[in-house]
């Protein structure tokens, strides 16, 4: 390796070797765990029932963690959805109130009745030919 480094490098070069070296102090390998099990007075050959055991209680609080973020999707766009609907039904029954009847006949204007009238007149006489 015959990269050069600065000296801002070579700073977070020794706090990660020494980052992985308190790491490495903190675990214990297999031979220790067993040990401190023997001065316990507890069976060694439940170690690796109680490692899986370990790392499934891990992967669980990852899983429920992971639905309580889901929930708390669902929990935010349901609402909006249901707002965002309601307000799509008011804006187009606001517009359905606006269209006005007159004499059984549905016309959207003022003079709507003199129009219908005459499309009545031109109907009958079609219907009768």
């Amino acid at each position: 390796m015959n990269s050069r480094l600065t000296q801002e490098q070579l700073g977070e070069l020794v706090a990660e070797v020494e980052r992985l070296s308190d790491r490495r102090q903190a675990e214990l390998d297999r031979q220790q765990v067993e040990e401190i099990l023997q001065e316990l007075n507890l069976p060694t050959d439940l170690l690796d029932e109680a490692l899986v055991q370990l790392r499934r209680r891990e992967a669980l609080e990852v899983q429920q963690r992971r639905h309580r973020w889901i929930l708390g999707g669902v929990a935010v766009v349901a609402p909006t959805a249901i707002a965002v609907g309601a307000l799509f039904n008011l804006q187009q029954q606001s517009v359905l109130s606006q269209v006005q009847v007159y004499q059984d006949s549905i016309a959207l204007g003022k003079d709507a009745p003199n129009n219908l009238t005459a499309i009545g007149d031109r109907v009958k006489k079609y219907i009768i030919e």
